[in-house]
């Protein structure tokens, strides 16, 4: 009895496996896509699974572990094929993406490890997906403690995903402490400067107009000499230098006579995964696919290719 149930079990371990690599191979191949490299001035063409290499490389950094650089790979690899079913670069570049993060993602090849190399092969073809759908898979540095919703951390203008949420993040046990804490002083003739696309020519002093319930500065109020004027928080951070502001998790605003210092906790908008948090999880023990999916509530791990 003991025997044929045995076989019973082995057979059925067959069959699945069988039925697995038929699955497989019903998948397409990988794409091929269009990358405009900023640096030299030129258009390359690569498998996509190549690209995300250099993406992971130069979105983490080395020495980081595998279960992260995976979970990094899943989220940018959907990243990468949301955004180009939006069309990409094409209109910038006639290209499907590009290597300057400020238009797609980090791009740093000379970074790729065998580390690398292994984690985005773990997650070949691996997307977040949402009702069958690519998501916007945002990602930021640190957090600050607990995640951003698209319209709090990045002023999103459209409905609000229902898969961004506000999630409790344990990055502070590994981030850096000029993650955990900074500040930063702009004197109002700098703040002035930095503003004048607003037409602001005298600044007197800077307050919070809006928190988020998850304690995240969702608008600024600027008092200058004609009036005053209120920005998002996202808005105010690439005005003022996002490497200086450097989140809007603000603990400490103060007003002197000359300039104002601003303090808080975190890297980045704050929306999607926390790079510093999956490093946490995956120090815990913590699967490429449990990280990225406890920072995109409600998603799915499809396999899009083979």
């Amino acid at each position: 009895m003991r025997k044929k149930l045995w076989l019973i079990s082995l057979l059925l371990i067959v069959l699945l496996a069988g039925c697995g690599r038929q699955e497989e191979e019903q998948l397409p191949e990988e794409k091929t896509i269009t990358i405009y490299d900023h640096k030299n001035d030129q258009k390359l063409t690569m498998p996509i699974e190549e690209y995300l290499q250099g993406v992971v490389a130069g979105e983490m950094k080395p020495g980081w572990p595998l279960e992260a650089y995976a979970a990094q790979a899943i989220v940018a690899r959907t990243f990468t094929m949301e955004f180009i079913n939006r069309g990409g670069t094409q209109k910038l570049h006639g290209t499907d993406v590009c290597t300057d993060e400020t238009h797609t993602q980090a791009y740093n090849p000379s970074n790729i490890n065998e580390t690398i190399k292994k984690a985005v092969d773990s997650t070949r073809g691996q997307v977040l997906t949402y009702n069958g759908e690519y998501i916007k898979a945002w990602f930021n540095a640190a957090c600050g403690g607990i995640t951003a919703r698209a319209k709090e951390g990045l002023a999103y203008p459209d409905a609000e995903p229902p898969y961004t949420v506000n999630k409790k993040c344990p990055e502070a046990k590994y981030s850096p402490s000029e993650v955990k804490s900074w500040s930063a002083t702009f004197t109002y003739k700098e703040l002035a400067e930095l503003l004048k696309e607003l037409e602001i020519k005298s600044v007197e002093k800077l307050e919070i107009a809006k928190k988020s319930d998850a304690g995240r500065v969702e608008s600024w109020k600027i008092v200058h000499s004609g009036g005053s004027t209120e920005v998002s928080g996202q808005d105010l951070r690439l005005y003022l230098d996002p490497m200086r502001l450097r989140s809007n998790v603000i603990t400490e605003l103060v007003n002197g006579e000359e300039a104002v210092t601003i303090r808080g906790r975190g890297f980045g908008h704050g929306v999607g995964l926390c790079q510093w948090g999956a490093y946490t999880l995956a120090k815990e023990g913590k699967k490429a696919a449990e990280i990225a999916q406890y920072y995109f509530q409600g998603t799915k791990i499809e396999k899009r290719w083979r």
